[in-house]
């Protein structure tokens, strides 16, 4: 499938974590501020993912891929882990009745999985140099 390398994980779990922290911290100042939740997962995971792609690109993926051509992925797999998130959210939280921070949790667990699959695999990928910043 491809290969792990356990100093790029690490990586990847600094950079998500950052990002996932941006995430929570706007949900939980926008629940606050009395938005409802659907709304405020959904606002804070667009904060997430901008914090993401940056840290991703230079810290984790170190790519050197040109960024209209990162950033075109990106977007389609930030697109993919949004839905994945707010459908996820929805199904734990509406409709199975769990709490709200219990169902985040989860709904992280397993858009953290889908993010490192596609951006090892499609978005950050390393170029034989003909397409550099």
């Amino acid at each position: 499938m491809f290969n792990l390398n356990l100093h790029q994980i690490k990586r990847f779990i600094i950079s998500g974590s950052n990002s996932t922290a941006l995430h929570y911290i706007t949900m939980g100042l926008l629940i606050f501020l009395g938005m409802d939740a659907i709304w405020a997962t959904s606002i804070g995971a667009v904060s997430g993912a901008i914090c993401n792609y940056v840290l991703q690109y230079y810290y984790t993926f170190r790519s050197d891929r040109k960024h209209r051509y990162s950033l075109q992925v990106y977007l389609i797999s930030a697109v993919l882990a949004w839905l994945s998130n707010l459908l996820l959210f929805m199904l734990f939280h509406k409709i199975l009745g769990v709490g709200i921070i219990s169902a985040q949790l989860v709904t992280t667990l397993f858009v953290t999985l889908q993010n490192f699959i596609m951006y090892k695999k499609f978005v950050f990928l390393h170029n034989t140099g003909k397409n550099k910043k």
